[in-house]
């Protein structure tokens, strides 16, 4: 019994990671639902993901309206 609800645990968590979208440098983006909810003061305009932190949790984004670019969670950006 212990096995089956490791395997399911286990192949959940492969189908998430799957279905989780993965930015690289580049890549044109914008705030998610939840991104644009708990980051109220960043662009509602578009940007450009312009660096990915080691653990790949975190990406460096470029607003287009920006000089600076600000790190976000890979929750907070959707593809655009």
């Amino acid at each position: 019994m212990r096995a089956d609800f490791f395997s399911c645990i286990m192949s959940a968590s492969a189908n998430y990671e799957e279905e989780e979208a993965q930015f690289k440098p580049g890549d044109r983006v914008r705030l998610s639902p939840i991104g644009l909810e708990r980051s109220p003061r960043s662009s509602r305009e578009g940007g450009v993901v312009v660096g990915v932190t080691g653990s790949g949790n975190a990406y460096r984004v470029l607003f287009d309206i920006k000089k600076l670019a600000v790190l976000l969670h890979k929750t907070y950006i959707v593809a655009e």
